[in-house]
């Protein structure tokens, strides 16, 4: 759902779910800001039986909970815990798209003690990471530098090879289910996607072409003196 707010009553629309997007502009003279919710629609067992028959059925709670699964923020600290509950969610693979593997999101003790604990859950966990650039990584002791470093079996770096064409956003999917995504990696802005398995599956497609094109860089080996 999109709509043009006045932005005296930006407050309403965000206690209702809806998430600031765009710059401010001028509508019939009145200062607007642009705004969106996200809304899960679940087509159950319960709603399809409905739409046939004439008897109204209720979908049951536990479903209502599972197709409401969307999680929106706008600040960095909401976007960590986020991310979080995120890679919480992970059991087999977790993807990451990030054009630096930001220090904000990335090189932190909640994230990288996370990702380091689905890592070493089980012998199948995989980590993989496409970057743009690996400067950020290298000139500080990055924590998921260090972590591929000591668990290289189960977590990879590569570069995204500069001839694709490559979106602004951040992202990180887990076992083509679910995901969490900044529409614009600059910004602390974006949504966790804790059950879409179609739009997860759409990102781990993308990630696999670029995965596929990509290619270790030297700069992230470890010297050995």
């Amino acid at each position: 759902m999109f709509l043009h707010a006045q932005t005296h009553a930006i407050g309403f629309y965000e206690r209702s779910g809806f998430m600031i997007t765009g710059e401010p502009y001028t509508e019939a003279g009145i200062p607007h800001r642009n705004m969106t919710r996200l809304l899960a629609i679940v087509p159950t067992a319960a709603l399809r039986e409905s739409a046939r028959g004439n008897t109204i059925m209720t979908t049951p709670a536990a479903e209502l909970v599972r197709s409401a699964r969307i999680t929106l923020f706008r600040r960095e600290g909401l976007a960590r815990d986020a991310l979080a509950a995120g890679i919480a969610e992970a059991r087999r693979e977790l993807i990451i798209y990030s054009h630096l593997l930001d220090a904000s999101y990335f090189d932190n003790e909640q994230i990288g003690s996370a990702i380091s604990a689905f890592a070493r859950r089980a012998p199948a966990t995989r980590v993989r990471n496409l970057i743009h650039s690996s400067q950020l990584m290298v000139s500080r002791v990055h924590r998921l530098l260090e972590l591929a470093r000591r668990v290289s079996s189960k977590v990879a770096i590569r570069l995204i090879d500069p001839d694709f064409e490559t979106p602004d956003s951040c992202f990180v999917s887990w076992d083509q289910t679910g995901f969490w995504r900044l529409p614009d990696h600059r910004e602390p802005e974006g949504s966790l996607h804790a059950d879409e398995p179609v739009p997860a599956r759409r990102l781990f497609q993308e990630f696999e072409l670029l995965w596929q094109h990509g290619r270790p860089d030297p700069e992230l080996r470890e010297l050995r003196l």
